[in-house]
This record gives structure tokens, C-alpha cells and sequence, in this order.
């Protein structure tokens, strides 16, 4: 079984909002890390952790984006880089994908989750 979904974050409303929102949505790493980041790779850290959690599904249930912490690999692809064990567990069970775009005044952020086979 495959799960995709997909979330976004506006640009614009994030930058009237930036520091609220990254302390919000960003773990303590990650607000150090994206501090003097451009607005426009915040909002797609923060949509791809939404899209992470909304395809975890009742597995996420009451964790939050600043639960989720997304890093990039050596290449520079979006990876889950530290989560909750109990989180860790369930996703270790299937293959995630993370994927961050943007366009306009908007960013994305898309998982998905495929059943090991």
C-alpha cells in the first residue's frame, strides 16, 4: 500500500509571521539551523513536515511539526533526520519519500509512504 500527501505554506504569510511560526512548527535544532535561512526553504521544511504527519496518519496522532525533524542528505535530498521512537518505529516499517518544491508565494511539501514488501 502507498500513501501520498501533500501539504503546503505560504511564503508571504510565513514572512509576517516567521518567528511565531518557526518557533511553533521548528524543533530547537532546526530553529538554529534555519535562522537566517530565506523564507521560502522554512515554508518548505514546515510543508514537508505536515505532509509527513498527514501520511503517518493515526500513527501521528498527537505529534506536531516540531516532532518531526526534516534534514537533508549528502546530496541534499529532504530526509526525516530525528523523531519520537514510537514514530520512528512505525515509519521504520515502510520506505518514506520526501520531496520540497517551490513556486509563486507557495511551498510544498510531499511524503510518501510505501509498504515495505
Amino acid at each position: 500500500m502507498t500513501t501520498a500527501t501533500m501539504a503546503q505554506c505560504c511564503i508571504s504569510d510565513l514572512a509576517a509571521t516567521r518567528q511565531a511560526t518557526a518557533e511553533a512548527c521548528l524543533c530547537a535544532a532546526e530553529q538554529t539551523r534555519l535562522a537566517t535561512a530565506p523564507v521560502r526553504r522554512l515554508a518548505g521544511v514546515i510543508a514537508a513536515k505536515r505532509a509527513v504527519l498527514q501520511a503517518a496518519g493515526e500513527t501521528a496522532a498527537g505529534y506536531t511539526e516540531r516532532d518531526v525533524q526534516i534534514g537533508h542528505d549528502a546530496d541534499g535530498a529532504p530526509r526525516l533526520h530525528d523523531v519520537p521512537a514510537p514514530l520512528r518505529l512505525a515509519l521504520s516499517q515502510q520506505r518514506l519519500h520526501i520531496s520540497i518544491s517551490h513556486t509563486g508565494d507557495h511551498a510544498y511539501g510531499l511524503a510518501v509512504l510505501e509498504a515495505e514488501s
